[in-house]
């Protein structure tokens, strides 16, 4: 009986690899730099600068990240990555209390060293739980119906994500109350200049 039960997880075994902390490095290696999406229509074009930031901190990785659609400035969000258990990586999301204040951060070493935590604002049930798939792969999505959304007509978001060193993909779908789908949107971020270690 032992034997046939260890059969049957053996095909389970491979679909999440143990993390190490040499994982959360390459995380930063892979979401850090120059990303922009691939569409034929500049006016469509979509650009993402990051940079890692907080070295000195022990409890894993933070990035500062930019996302401009070509000239105007959308979204600014700090973005925390650490490892919760043997085979999950947890991805939080951090939103600015006065955003103005930190435009083009990743260029001004001042700036930089002048944001605190307490600028952040967290989004609670919305984070994104990882697993490595392979050596430079890592994916996962949001869990259940936590990740709560203050625009009208949306009761909650749901998100999935890929993260390799070529490209950053962000799936993010909206419902209504009744569980419909209602909007969604896929971002693929590919990587300039990008290279493996």
């Amino acid at each position: 009986m032992r034997w046939l039960l260890i059969w049957l997880l053996l095909p389970l075994a491979g679909v999440a690899q143990k993390l190490t902390a040499n994982d959360v490095n390459r995380i930063k290696l892979f979401c850090t730099g120059s990303f922009s999406t691939s569409v034929a229509d500049t006016a469509q074009l979509q650009l993402l600068v990051t940079k890692a930031i907080w070295p000195k901190r022990k409890d894993g990785v933070w990035i500062y990240a930019e996302q401009k659609a070509v000239a105007t400035l959308q979204k600014q969000q700090v973005w925390h990555f650490y490892i919760a258990d043997d085979s999950t990586l947890v991805w939080q999301f951090f939103d600015f209390k006065e955003p103005e204040k930190f435009i083009g951060l990743h260029q001004n070493l001042q700036l930089e060293n002048s944001l605190k935590v307490f600028h952040l604002m967290g989004k609670s049930g919305c984070e994104l739980y990882l697993r490595k798939k392979d050596k430079n792969t890592f994916a996962g999505a949001t869990d259940g119906k936590e990740c709560y959304s203050l625009q009208e007509g949306v009761a909650y978001c749901f998100s999935e994500a890929v993260i390799t060193a070529a490209r950053l993909q962000i799936i993010e779908k909206s419902f209504n109350k009744d569980a419909q789908e209602i909007a969604a949107t896929n971002l693929q971020f590919f990587k300039k200049n990008k290279s493996v270690k």
